[in-house]
């Protein structure tokens, strides 16, 4: 399982293609700002009023979890497999470019 917080958590889209991408389901937490939440958090413990010592399941909320598609999942191992293959051919080209940025500096 994957706990999708932060901004993308607000988005189904993108727990959908986390979920294609991984193959593992992506449960958004129902708290997105998770910096707020986790600051209020620590000021709660620090007065006493709760102890974030416990485990995580006994404060976390979350929203339906989002199944992968296995049919996307493996167009998306294709994709990669031909990035990565792009990426070796590629290589040169990249190292060159950053060698003549490095260069100018």
């Amino acid at each position: 399982e994957i706990l999708l917080g932060g901004g993308g958590a607000r988005h189904p889209l993108w727990a959908q293609v986390l979920a294609d991408a991984f193959s593992l389901p992506v449960t958004p937490l129902a708290v997105a700002d998770l910096s707020a939440y986790g600051a209020a958090m620590l000021a709660a413990h620090t007065l006493g009023w709760i102890d974030v010592f416990n485990p995580a399941s006994a404060w976390r909320r979350s929203a339906t979890p989002v199944e992968p598609n296995l049919e996307r999942h493996e167009r998306y191992r294709e994709q990669f497999a031909i990035a990565g293959e792009l990426f070796q051919r590629t290589r040169p080209l990249s190292d060159g470019v950053a060698g003549l940025n490095r260069a100018r500096r």
